[in-house]
C-alpha cells in the first residue's frame, strides 16, 4: 500500500504554472519540463542526526538571515524533518533557499535547495542532555 498508485494517494491538483515534479526527475531545471497538475506521491521523512544547525552558505544569498558557521559541533543534535511537497508552485510563500517562521516567538528555519527540487526541509537543535534522559531511566 505504501506508495500505491491509487486514489487516495493522489494529491490534489497543482494550478501553478509550474506542477508537481515527480521524485524521479533530476534535481535541476530540467525537472520543471516533466512538472505535473497532479501526482500519486506522500512521503516525510523524520532524521535524527548529528550535524550542523546551519544550512551551506549558499543558502543564505536571497534571506534575510545571515549566514553562520560553527567550527566544531557541541553536546546537540538536529530533529530534522524533509516534506516531499513536489516542489508545486502554487502555495503563496513557495521558496527556494531559507525561508523563516516564527513559531510561538521561535524562528523556524525551512529550506529548498532550489526551485526545481521536491522536497524541503526544516530542523532544530535539540540538547543530546534532554534528548536522552528519557531513554536512561530505562
Amino acid at each position: 500500500m505504501f506508495q500505491e498508485d491509487a486514489a487516495w494517494n493522489y494529491r490534489r491538483d497543482c494550478n501553478a504554472k509550474v506542477g508537481y515534479i515527480p521524485k524521479s526527475a533530476p534535481n535541476s531545471e530540467e525537472s520543471v519540463k516533466q512538472s505535473k497538475k497532479t501526482l500519486s506521491y506522500s512521503e516525510i521523512d523524520f532524521e535524527i542526526v548529528k550535524e550542523s544547525q546551519y544550512w551551506p552558505k549558499t543558502s543564505y544569498a536571497n534571506s534575510k538571515v545571515p549566514f553562520k558557521s560553527e567550527t566544531g559541533f557541541d553536546d546537540n543534535i538536529m530533529v530534522a524533518c524533509t516534506n516531499w511537497d513536489m516542489a508545486c508552485h502554487e502555495p503563496k510563500i513557495f521558496h527556494s533557499a531559507l525561508l523563516t517562521i516564527q513559531l510561538m516567538d521561535k524562528p523556524i528555519y525551512f529550506h529548498r535547495w532550489n526551485f526545481s527540487i521536491a522536497l524541503y526541509q526544516l530542523k532544530f537543535q535539540l540538547s543530546t542532555v534532554r534528548f536522552l534522559t528519557p531513554l536512561l531511566l530505562f
